[in-house]
């Protein structure tokens, strides 16, 4: 593979995270937009009325978050991982020091 080609691939690999990542963004905020999904609101009711719904419902999501951005790092350090195995270390060290410079 050239070196062309290598960086083709790599590129390609970015724009999936990044449009990915942009589509389940407006995902999520549209969903909470909708919901009246509020930390603060979920603090008050707790609070003031004793209702930990709202609450619960922000530790959740906060804990699904965590553990999707987790998720996320692992699946790019293997992909990260793969293109060193398949286009060699030299290649990721290029494209890598490309996109620094």
């Amino acid at each position: 593979m050239d070196v062309d080609t290598r960086t083709g691939l790599v590129v390609v690999i970015m724009l999936i995270n990044l449009i990915g990542g942009l589509a389940i963004g407006i995902f999520f905020g549209f969903v909470v937009q909708r919901t009246n999904f509020c930390t603060m609101g979920g603090i008050s009711d707790m609070l003031t009325f004793g209702d930990t719904r709202r609450f619960r419902a922000w530790v959740f999501a906060t804990a699904v978050a965590i553990v999707g951005v987790v998720a996320h790092i692992a699946c790019a350090v293997a992909v990260d991982i793969g293109l060193i195995g398949v286009l060699g270390s030299d290649a990721v060290v290029e494209v890598v020091g490309n996109a620094v410079t």
